[in-house]
């Protein structure tokens, strides 16, 4: 049975937060008192909602977390999520109705489904509430107080499962788009992304799923039958995505996950570099090593950790301080020296190492913009001192130092280019202003009001910056520091003139709070320097004003376009420079569009399209196929004066480096094709033939003499792009198939 504790003081360690147990491990004595379960700080609840239109229709919303209920976009997609037939004027409806109802509260009740457990600041006036029971242990110190009372509601694995699909508008084998038996197949046999009003569905089995490194999935389903484990290799990349192993484990590898939902019924697992963002859930039958991290601990990224099974643990055991939920049915770890913000709560034990700080979730993160005029948007600053706005101290550390470019497209123009080239309609803030200073700046243009605050200084024009000899912007020289821009329009464009360029400047974009893309200057400079289409990286380096040293002579200057994809958009940009060596962000001309049209020499790399090829030939005979004739590259339709298909080439085969114009030997297995790069002398008698790209790029394959040959093989191989030799921070490849039919000799 759990017991209901206050935490009042401890010296030492501080936790802070909200815990339940059944018995948490503690050497040191207790005293009685009784505490309330949650305290109204103006946070969401994550809970679902009943929204009542005038006509009497009702729209359910599972999962709600209106933490801004001025967050237009957020409350639309949540809503059309949870009922597609509605009609715009019926969303405005349910938006408004939401802005002006009392559906904000700081934590869920225990019982998921209807928050029933959680109540108001207007009972309990203590913002340190606290479930928890029995003994604590890695504290120095505790003044507690103990009763008996309560337990937690874990909600059913199923009943997870069932909302979660249901979200997705997932109801039966009906909805599948497609089925994939991993016998014979495997994850380049799935479909395309989706989109937020049709899914893309896949219904997996007879086998385990691996998922390789670089793969991004967007509104997208994936269901494993069986016994059968899915794995992540390396990173990836998931946005509304449901993954479920019906009957085994996930391993999400380096997986950022974005409003996604992981469901298994044995283990999840991942390693220290995954990354949650936004409204994301784990549930599990099974145990939840959780060893990732969410972006940070604002209140747009909180992360339900659930584990239903009565021999579940979960252990928690960061990279960084996150904010999460975490419900057990049986134990909680919460290990040595870690930082969670949120609330925890186990029918069983809590076990809490030495140095863990539990955080109560802050009352002024900015959210609910309490000290701001508008009161809608702490962290927008609509109307001056908002909440966090003009400060630095949360959104500096948004994210790694890894580009992330699914969802944009990035160019550079011709060296000496200062300004934007785009021919759609734009605005250009270019801090000639006498008016502006460092204190903060506002500019409305038309109906589109762009503010910026942070830790930003504005120059007069020098060798480091100034576009055509005017004033500049930069972060704070020589400290690792960053300053924001937002903007109250959604945009899909953002170009800007980057002068003295090293590779520790990083632009984060995001929308609603939540990041939808990230680009490191260091793929600027690797570009530059590497890519076989800048005949002369050297007319980059330095700046085209005039007036250079030795240090701007090595450091190159040129107009960067960031477009966005169809379906993203972004309304803040957040500026940083990630290292103290010296180093510094300067920039001008900021330019802003709510159009997309890409132009310009292409930095980011897609990967290429190969194309199924196939062909026939009479044993000891060879054939030429040209496997490049129906591949493709999405970057040739950017601009076909810079790439050609010259730039595609075949990799290898079956595995086997033939770039250099090798041999590959092919053995039959089975129904499968395996290769050697020389060949295997206990293995003749299933010799397939042999096979090389010949100087035209065309694959050789000569066919052995092979008794009971098979109608079709099929050999695989890689495509590959030479962007993505040039710079491996970008690689460019994607696998194709071709099937060659051997025949007996003619007469």
């Amino acid at each position: 049975m759990s017991k209901l504790i206050n935490i009042k003081k401890i010296t030492a360690n501080t936790i802070l937060g909200a815990l339940v147990a059944g018995s948490i491990l503690l050497p040191q004595s207790t005293k009685q008192a009784l505490a309330g379960r949650c305290d109204n700080n103006g946070h969401g609840n994550n809970d679902k909602i009943n929204v009542t239109l005038n006509s009497g229709y009702e729209v359910t919303i599972s999962r709600f977390d209106p933490s801004n209920p001025g967050n237009s976009d957020y409350l639309t997609r949540r809503i059309k999520s949870a009922d597609s037939s509605l009609s715009n004027t019926q969303i405005t409806e349910v938006i408004n109705k939401i802005r002006a109802g009392s559906y904000d509260f700081e934590l869920r009740g225990t019982n998921r489904s209807d928050g029933s457990n959680c109540t108001t600041s207007s009972n309990y006036t203590n913002s340190n509430d606290a479930v928890v029971g029995g003994n604590i242990s890695g504290v120095d110190s505790l003044t507690a107080s103990v009763n008996n009372g309560g337990s937690v509601t874990i909600p059913s694995y199923s009943s997870l499962v069932t909302e979660e699909k249901s979200a997705k508008g997932v109801d039966g084998n009906n909805d599948v788009d497609k089925t994939v038996n991993l016998n014979s197949k495997d994850f380049s046999d799935f479909l395309g992304n989706g989109t937020e009003d049709d899914f893309t569905v896949i219904r997996a089995k007879q086998g385990n799923l691996t998922i390789p490194s670089g793969v991004s999935l967007t509104n997208y389903v994936i269901i494993l039958e069986g016994s059968n484990n899915i794995t992540f290799e390396g990173s990836s990349t998931l946005n509304n995505v449901l993954i479920i192993a019906e009957g085994g484990n996930i391993n999400l590898g380096s997986a950022d996950v974005t409003d996604s939902a992981i469901m298994a019924a044995g283990d999840v697992t991942m390693n220290s570099n995954s990354t949650f963002s936004g409204n994301s859930l784990i549930a599990s039958e099974g145990d939840v090593d959780f060893t990732g991290k969410t972006l940070n601990t604002e209140s747009y990224n909180e992360l339900d950790i659930i584990a239903t099974g009565s021999s579940s643990v979960v252990t928690y055991d960061p990279s960084t301080e996150s904010r999460a939920v975490i419900l057990s049915n049986n134990d909680i770890v919460l290990e040595n020296n870690t930082t969670l913000s949120g609330f925890v709560g186990a029918n069983n034990d809590i076990s809490i190492g030495s140095g863990v700080v539990v955080n109560n979730v802050p009352e002024d993160s900015g959210d609910s913009g309490d000290s701001g005029d508008s009161g809608d948007s702490g962290d927008s600053g609509d109307s001056g001192d908002s909440g966090d706005s003009a400060t630095t101290e949360n959104y500096c550390d948004v994210s790694s130092n890894v580009t992330n470019d699914n969802n944009i497209t990035v160019t550079i123009e011709d060296a000496t280019i200062q300004e934007s080239q785009i021919s759609s309609s734009n605005y250009v803030f270019n801090f000639n202003n006498p008016s502006f200073t460092s204190g903060g700046m506002t500019r409305t243009n038309a109906a589109t009001t762009y503010t910026y605050e942070g830790n930003y200084t504005l120059s007069e024009a020098d060798v480091w910056g100034g576009a055509n000899g005017t004033r500049y912007i930069h972060t704070t020289l020589g400290v690792a520091d960053c300053f924001r821009v937002l903007v109250d329009q959604d945009q899909k464009y953002f170009g800007f003139w980057w002068s003295a360029g090293d590779a520790y400047n990083k632009l984060t974009f995001k929308n609603d709070g939540v990041e939808v893309a990230v680009f490191v200057t260091e793929d600027l400079k690797n570009f530059i320097a590497r890519n076989p289409n800048i005949s002369n990286p050297s007319l980059y380096n330095g700046n085209p004003n005039g007036g250079n040293n030795a240090d701007s002579n090595r450091e190159p200057y040129s107009f960067v376009n960031i477009f966005f994809g169809s379906s993203v958009s972004y309304d803040e940009i957040i500026f940083e420079t990630t290292t103290d060596n010296g180093a510094g962000f300067e920039s001008d001309n900021h330019t802003f569009s709510t159009s997309s049209d890409p132009r310009g020499n292409r930095v980011t790399n897609d990967a290429p399209n190969a194309g199924d090829d196939n062909g026939e030939v009479e044993v000891t005979h060879t054939i030429a196929i040209d496997l490049l004739a129906n591949d493709s590259d999405p970057n040739l339709d950017l601009n076909t004066d810079i790439w050609t298909t010259e730039e595609l080439y075949i990799s290898d085969i079956e595995g086997v480096d033939v770039s250099s114009g090798a041999t590959v030997y092919l053995y039959r297995n089975g129904s499968d094709v395996t290769a050697e790069a020389s060949p295997d002398a206990n293995n003749s008698e299933n010799l397939i033939g042999e096979a090389f790209i010949n100087n035209n790029g065309e694959l050789e394959f000569t066919a052995a003499y092979l008794p009971n040959m098979t109608p079709g093989y099929n050999i695989e191989y890689t495509l590959s792009d030479v962007f993505g030799d040039s710079d491996p921070s970008n690689p460019g490849t994607d696998n194709g198939t071709v099937t060659i039919k051997v025949r007996p000799l003619s007469d």
